[in-house]
């Protein structure tokens, strides 16, 4: 008898139009975990009629919540980077090479005019197919560390489980992923080449949503509040990272923040796909240098992204061969 095991299991997304309203998956995922569930609340009626136990315990909500994880690569980040984030700029053409486009995402605005979009998950695991509707990011989280690939984690909060159907023509990325050699740390601009790992982490504080009169079983349709995004670095405590303790940890000032990323997969000719991450002002809330032991004095780095009047908190700028918007 032959035992079900991960391998060969599908995980599969789709945009939706309306929050809820299930679609069809329109990108494979090269996943490495999920832990997507339905959490049904039940409640216990409470009358004295029982004599020994309680007589009813009724569905009073159902929900969805969960996380996964991929290794980033092109035609999978593009679409992930504009529902964490939820707002895109149209696509702009290089004017000097022909089908290389940049997108460029940032936090959605918060008001009654502007919602975080949503979508669906097909998750194939063998025994059973099943969708997840009105799901919303949580929470992004993107970790690169020499000699790896760059590899993302998403929470999710959602509507409901259903059963679904795996969209057979779909196939996930053959490009090569994203990987930390080659990347790029810049501090105000300038390069700090001794850098070991670098991670983001965008949380969206979405809201629990309510459960109205009209919303049946499930919330209404949660929305992002007060955005969180962190950064760290760590890298070798040499005289350019004492440099940026002394300047921006140890002052009332912020420091921008440059992260780039390529793939050795190429759009055009001489044109590598590639993200940056652009923090223009980070506010260094921890950088402190201790020595463990015998092993290489290193320091890490860790800030809060801000906002100003001019400045979005963080952009993520992706150059691809795209010339569609994926929130389009």
């Amino acid at each position: 008898m032959g035992i079900l095991t991960g391998q060969g299991t599908a995980f599969q997304i789709g945009k939706e139009t309306t929050w809820g309203a299930a679609v069809a998956p329109t990108q494979a995922i090269n996943f490495l975990n999920e832990s997507l569930k339905l959490a049904v609340e039940r409640k216990e009626e409470d009358t004295l009629v029982g004599s020994k136990t309680s007589r009813a315990m009724d569905i009073m909500k159902r929900s969805v919540a969960g996380d996964f994880g991929l290794i980033m690569k092109p035609g999978n980040v593009g679409l992930l980077f504009a529902l964490s984030l939820g707002e895109e700029a149209d696509p702009v053409e290089d004017p000097e090479k022909t089908g290389v486009f940049e997108h460029r995402f940032s936090p959605v605005s918060s008001g009654l005019l502007y919602s975080l979009p949503s979508f669906t998950a097909v998750i194939d695991r063998h025994t059973a197919v099943k969708k997840y509707t009105g799901l919303k990011v949580e929470s992004l989280k993107i970790e690169a560390k020499a000699g790896d690939y760059l590899r993302a984690s998403l929470s999710v909060k959602g509507k409901d489980e259903e059963s679904g159907t795996k969209n057979s023509a779909l196939s996930v990325p053959d490009t090569k992923a994203y990987r930390f050699a080659g990347g790029v740390c810049e501090f105000n601009s300038a390069a700090i080449g001794s850098v070991k790992s670098v991670s983001l982490d965008y949380v969206n504080t979405l809201d629990e949503g309510e459960q109205t009169i009209s919303s049946g079983l499930n919330g209404t349709e949660p929305e992002p509040q007060d955005r969180k995004i962190t950064v760290t670095v760590e890298t070798d405590y040499d005289a350019t990272a004492e440099g940026i303790r002394e300047s921006d940890y140890k002052t009332d000032t912020t420091v921008d923040i440059r992260l780039r990323f390529e793939s050795p997969t190429e759009i055009v000719t001489g044109t590598k796909h590639a993200f940056e991450i652009l923090l223009p002002h980070v506010a260094i809330t921890d950088c402190s240098p201790n020595v463990s032991g015998k092993e290489k004095l290193k320091l890490t780095i860790t800030g809060t992204a801000l906002e100003t009047t001019s400045d979005e908190a963080v952009e993520i700028v992706l150059f691809d061969g795209q010339g569609t918007a994926y929130l389009g």
